[in-house]
């Protein structure tokens, strides 16, 4: 008998799909500031910018796998 609950390539796609949008939107930010920062402002408030920008991802991943399991009842 099948298992009615999707596979975990199948779990993997989904929230792929569901997180695209933020992080496209979180990579174009960080490109974008990355092209418009002058050379010798390189090291400053731009690594926390993009430090904090990697923390807000993970913690997007984070919270739809939640959410994701949650939905699966697991």
């Amino acid at each position: 008998m099948a298992s009615s609950q999707p596979s975990r390539d199948e779990r993997i796609e989904a929230l792929m799909v569901q997180l695209r949008p933020t992080v496209e939107a979180a990579l174009r930010q960080m490109v974008e500031r990355a092209v418009d920062t002058p050379e010798h402002e390189e090291f400053g408030p731009i690594e926390h910018e993009f430090r904090n920008a990697g923390v807000n991802l993970a913690n997007e991943v984070r919270q739809a796998g939640l959410a994701s399991r949650k939905k699966r009842g697991t």
